[in-house]
């Protein structure tokens, strides 16, 4: 892999496959929006790539959890032409065609990251950083074109881009960007969840997730796939799309999924399958002959020429995290440094803190319980102005709302949810209700005619929700 610089652009080259693929990586991300911007990167990348005329050239764009990608394949004048088109529609995004790529936006309903990987990441890690992967926020329709324009003003920048080529740099190429920092990585503190459990509805498969540090995750990927499709396809015969993925959370872990679909009658025994599949690797560890097709596996990934693009792709993305490129030789190290010993204690630390995501049905599954049945710490906010429920509504007889500067709060039925406006990321906005969504993913219904001066509190709520607030309908607000 050679490094060198254009227009003060970090490069990273290495000899592949022809034709010449060049992707130009920004150090933004799902994990670099809020909220209320959820959306906003890809949004800018739809902009972005509607503004370039139709070209022979083979390319396209993506949004990932941390990075944005760029990249063409195809001759080397067509691929400089694609990437000069690219940092001028950056520059000068044509936020007039706004409405109609949030339409896009709206029918393609993608997310950065895999579905399982998605919901795991938003169920532990609320909807901050990392977690933003699951978010679905208020929706492109609600991204206003100021938000639009400081997004790309603060994240696509010549100091947050890093140039990938499979060949020597071709003449004539440029990266003419504006000034700017790189970007940084955030990260969300995991909330305090009793793990392990498993989460009804989140999805048509069964998933099991779990973290896992970096250096082992792909070993006990691989290895944790291949025993669990020899236990449902190829033993049980109950499944078959069965798969893996990881994403990285921090610096040193990452968010193990392994997923898999099965007969809808079937799938309390997948997921009792997965999770005793998982136990039996945390307590014995792979065997060597697992572990020996498994390097193989991995080494033979390493050394395929196909491969040089994402190669190169995971350097700039580690550049733009601050860490700097590793050599392939420094990648055979880590895989082959994978010890049973290490593959079984991260099993172990997966089993401990597994999140089981699981289609509609009834399930048992020893050991785990339902992580819908958690209840947040939370305490009622005092010294602030309290509305309580109106004579004969329906509610419940104990509802009470405070609000005040320091947050907000709300008891009904022996249970009371809080935060500070600092842990509020957003409120919905529909007719004669509120939806006020917190850091942690929860999201707490105000009805105004279940209260008494239910009005004044909505008023008072918008005023201190300020920029938070977003326009929504009752269906989603009452979820």
């Amino acid at each position: 892999m050679q490094q060198t610089s254009i227009d003060d652009v970090p490069a990273l080259w290495e000899e592949g496959p022809a034709p010449l693929t060049v992707a130009l990586v920004f150090g933004v991300g799902a994990r670099h929006e809020t909220f209320r911007t959820a959306g906003v990167t890809h949004l800018i990348e739809h902009l972005a790539m509607g503004a370039l005329p139709k070209s022979p050239v083979d390319s396209n764009a993506e949004v990932r959890l941390d990075t944005t990608i760029f990249h063409a394949t195809g001759r080397p004048e067509l691929v400089v032409d694609f990437i000069h088109r690219v940092c001028a529609a950056l520059s000068d995004l044509p936020v007039d065609r706004l409405d109609r790529e949030a339409g896009v936006l709206r029918a393609e309903g993608a997310t950065a990251v895999h579905p399982a990987v998605a919901v795991s990441l938003v169920n532990r890690y609320g909807v901050t950083a990392q977690g933003l992967a699951g978010a679905v926020g208020p929706g492109p329709d609600q991204i206003s074109r100021d938000m639009v324009v400081a997004h790309a003003a603060r994240f696509f920048t010549r100091g947050n881009a890093v140039l990938v080529l499979t060949g020597p740099p071709p003449e004539g190429l440029h990266v003419s960007l504006p000034d700017g920092p790189r970007a940084g990585f955030p990260v969300a503190p995991p909330l305090d969840l009793p793990l392990p459990a498993y989460l009804v509805g989140s999805s048509p498969f069964a998933a099991l997730t779990g973290v896992t540090p970096l250096d082992v995750g792909p070993a006990l990927g691989a290895i944790l796939t291949e025993r669990v499709t020899d236990e449902l396809r190829h033993k049980e015969g109950v499944a078959y799309d069965i798969g893996s993925a990881g994403e990285r959370i921090d610096y040193e872990h990452g968010l193990l999924a392994v997923w898999s679909d099965g007969h809808e009658d079937k799938m309390d025994l997948v997921a009792r399958t997965m999770w005793e599949t998982l136990g039996r690797l945390a307590a014995d560890g792979p065997t060597a002959e697992e572990l020996a097709h498994t390097r193989a596996v991995l080494h033979e990934g390493l050394d395929d020429p196909r491969s040089v693009p994402d190669w190169l792709l995971a350097q700039a993305a580690r550049m733009l995290r601050g860490e700097p490129p590793r050599t392939r030789a420094a990648q055979r190290q880590l895989i082959d440094g994978a010890s049973p010993e290490a593959i079984r204690e991260a099993a172990a630390a997966v089993r401990d803190g597994a999140i089981l995501l699981l289609p509609e049905g009834d399930y048992d599954i020893p050991g785990v319980p339902s992580l819908d049945e958690h209840e947040y710490p939370s305490d009622s906010l005092r010294g602030e102005h309290t509305y309580r429920r109106r004579t004969l509504s329906r509610s419940p007889r104990d509802l009470e709302i405070r609000v005040g500067e320091s947050g907000f709060s709300i008891t009904a039925s022996g249970r009371t949810g809080s935060a500070t406006w600092d842990g509020i990321v957003g409120v919905a906005s529909a007719e004669g209700m509120r939806g006020v969504v917190t850091a942690d993913g929860r999201s707490f219904p105000v009805i105004a005619k279940s209260l008494r001066d239910g009005d004044r509190l909505l008023e008072r709520i918008d005023a201190l929700a300020g920029e938070r607030l977003f326009a929504s309908s009752a269906e989603d607000i009452l979820g």
